[in-house]
């Protein structure tokens, strides 16, 4: 690297502009680009053999600073200005942020790393985060920087010749992984790395290769003050405001034309109101297409991925690649439907979100299509908790409910919601440990309008409230009891039967005079037992549940 560069020297009592014309100053690159090799997250991975295997190939042979190195550090090789392609010793480099903060990285990924002595890459090296890419390349899930080289339009691709082939433009639609700024043809001098499939070696080789996996990721548009936490595995925190698609709006309808160009819910057509925070928690945006015309069926998953991402073959043209001999056509790969993203194969073989869309046709712009892909949706993502200030809750949810407990009043046109707390899912389950307790209550005056369900250690439900109410009376509603089938009985019409039963009886059991009969025959204890019969039911009709 040359000697260590005086700047305070250089600069002394000079203006700032004089460093940009210091020899030797365009060796000062705070900033150093590097790809992973290898992530060191899980400590137990590293045994003896790990340690030796990779000491040889450690930058001044310091197996201690591998062995002692914190979750979240990495192996690196440098490769900026075509270091990469001379240069194969590893780098420890430890994560820049502490571990309170901790960002995911892949091998083969590119990443900035800094050094404590810039000038020399000596001392301990940082990494600070992945490097962002072009919006046809960026994607939270796996990003291959080397793509940036690739072409973004039918008119590009052609200029992409195959000397071996009769300089015929290259038809290679399937997103590659290329060791370089190039398009599948290889040029070994214009490679990130030395070898032409380092690449593939760096991902099938990593000790947590399979802790990860490639996959469609929506992407996600914010709103200015949003913060957004994401991970590669679609899975996303955002503290921002109240936002999301109902039930009765149409995305698909909205995506119409080549490019798919439709509106995000990120824009509001009027200006955003005080009051709106929210925290949306969702795992898996866009999982759920567009809801079936027929109102009986059930929204389900989006279909396997290989349906996503089309239907006709193609060859790889990526032979460097490790992936299949043939590949799905991406140019017949359907739009998505709701917030899905669009699916596209890659020379692995793996599926992951189509982000140059612009390669078929030059009418589409990559920055603007599918513009509602990954949009907060409250029909089509997975699983969701959603805190907010305010919002009405139940129609941004599409709930409704019979008469007898809808929410007394309808709200006025434009009336404000209320704070509000969501929690959808397919399968929802709320764990109380077995010495603990689960309780659920809406606050309110105890023996009044409080409502409390109550799942307490010793095995006891308990239910209280100012009215209970069970179903709405339908038929075959109720069941009291596993495989129950004896009817309940309903209590006044128990005491009407039993008091006609009283008449009918005392009028069966007398006789009228006839001939020469005297006196009627009768039993004179008889009207006092039915009617002491009929007191005592009435008595055991409870005053506190009712039925129908």
């Amino acid at each position: 690297m040359g000697e260590p560069i005086d700047v305070e020297g250089m600069l002394s009592g000079k203006p700032l502009s004089a460093l940009s014309n210091a020899p030797g100053v365009e060796a000062l690159r705070l900033l150093q680009r590097a790809v992973v090799v290898d992530v060191l997250d899980n400590l137990s991975l590293r045994d003896e053999n790990y340690l030796s295997t990779i000491e040889s190939s450690l930058r001044g042979g310091n197996s201690a600073l591998l062995e002692d190195a914190p979750r979240n550090s990495i192996l690196v090789r440098l490769c900026a200005y075509g270091r990469g392609r001379s240069d194969t010793l590893l780098d420890v480099v430890f994560p820049f942020f502490s571990s309170h903060i901790v960002l995911p990285l892949k091998p083969g990924e590119q990443v900035w790393v800094l050094f404590e002595d810039p000038m020399s890459l000596t001392g301990q090296g940082y990494w600070l985060s992945r490097i962002t890419s072009p919006v046809d390349v960026e994607d939270a899930n796996y990003t291959h920087h080397d793509r940036a080289g690739s072409p973004i339009s039918p008119h590009e691709s052609k200029s992409f010749l195959d000397e071996d082939n009769g300089n015929k433009p290259i038809e290679a639609p399937n997103p590659g992984f290329p060791n370089g700024p190039v398009h599948v043809i290889d040029d070994k001098d214009r490679r990130t790395l030395m070898d032409i499939g380092e690449f593939d070696i760096i991902t099938q080789t990593s000790l947590e290769a399979n802790d990860f996996t490639i996959e469609p990721v929506p992407r996600f548009t914010k709103r200015p003050g949003d913060l957004v936490l994401q991970g590669s595995h679609n899975a996303t925190i955002v503290l921002g405001t109240d936002r999301g698609y109902q039930s009765h709006i149409d995305v698909q309808a909205a995506s119409e034309g080549d490019s798919g160009t439709t509106e995000s819910n990120a824009h509001l057509p009027e200006p955003l109101k005080p009051g709106h925070g929210s925290i949306d928690i969702v795992a898996g945006r866009g999982m759920y297409g567009e809801k079936s015309d027929d109102p009986d069926s059930l929204r389900t998953p989006a279909p396997d991925l290989k349906i996503l991402a089309g239907s006709d073959k193609i060859k790889n043209l990526w032979t460097e690649s490790a992936g299949p001999e043939d590949l799905i056509d991406p140019t017949g790969s359907p739009n998505p439907k709701g917030t899905e993203s669009k699916v596209v194969q890659n020379s692995r073989g793996t599926f992951e979100t189509g982000k140059n869309l612009s390669i078929f046709n030059d009418k589409v712009s990559n920055a603007r299509s599918f513009a509602a892909e990954g949009d907060p949706n409250f029909e089509g993502d997975a699983s969701r908790i959603y805190l907010t200030m305010q919002t009405e809750v139940d129609d941004d949810f599409s709930l409704e409910y019979p008469k007898f407990i809808s929410p007394p009043g309808e709200p006025s046109s434009g009336a404000d919601g209320k704070p509000s707390a969501v929690l959808k899912s397919d399968e929802i389950r709320i764990i109380g440990r077995q010495a603990g307790s689960i309780r659920i209550v809406k606050e309110g005056e105890v023996g009044d309008d409080q409502c409390v369900i109550t799942l307490l250690a010793d095995g006891t439900v308990a239910i209280d409230a100012k009215k209970i109410i069970i179903g709405d009376g339908r038929d075959s509603q109720t069941f009291l009891g596993n495989e129950a089938t004896e009817p309940l009985i309903l209590g006044d019409k128990l005491v009407a039967a039993f008091e006609a039963f009283a008449t009918d009886s005392l009028l069966a059991l007398t006789v009228k005079a006839t001939g020469n009969l005297g006196a009627p025959l009768a039993m004179p204890e008889w009207p006092k037992v039915t009617s002491d019969l009929v007191q005592a039911i009435k008595a055991a009709l409870s005053p506190h549940a009712k039925t129908k």
